[in-house]
This record gives C-alpha cells, sequence and structure tokens, in this order.
C-alpha cells in the first residue's frame, strides 16, 4: 500500500493568487472651514475628499529659513555682516 502511494502520479497543482479587497468607503462629511483648500487620502483608498480650488499654491517653510540662517551664521558670506541676520 505504501508503495502504491509512493509511485502513483502526481495530480496537476493549481495554483490561484488572490489578494483581499480593500473594504469601499463613502466619502466622509467633513465640516470645512470657509477658506483655503485641503485634502483627505488614506493609504489604499487614495484620495477620499477634496476642499477649496486645489490650484498649487507658493508656500513658506519656516524651516528652511531657519536651516538657511544657521547655516549663514556657521558660514557667513563674504562682506555679510551679521547685524542683517
Amino acid at each position: 500500500m505504501v508503495l502504491l502511494q509512493l509511485l502513483r502520479p502526481l495530480p496537476n497543482a493549481n495554483i490561484t493568487f488572490s489578494f483581499p479587497r480593500l473594504p469601499q468607503s463613502n466619502a466622509p462629511q467633513l465640516t470645512w472651514p470657509a477658506g483655503g483648500q485641503a485634502s483627505l487620502a488614506a493609504d489604499g483608498y487614495g484620495i477620499l475628499a477634496l476642499h477649496g480650488n486645489q490650484q498649487p499654491l507658493a508656500t513658506a517653510s519656516i524651516a528652511k529659513v531657519i536651516t538657511a540662517l544657521c547655516v549663514l551664521e556657521k558660514h557667513p558670506i563674504n562682506g555679510m555682516s551679521r547685524d542683517l541676520l
């Protein structure tokens, strides 16, 4: 009996791949401020909600300004007075 099991042909393997589906979501009902623009996104879902006209705007970064001031303090530009900073 054991010899019969060892010598019999193996059945063809059927392999299928399936990925779990993410649950569908409804657009959230949010209270947005009267002005400005914003968006809400989640990993795996993409953008869930938008507010405002979604136009690119120039923004200033205080971190960039502070970094520039620290670098200039350590490595001043020739002829630049520290009083100007």
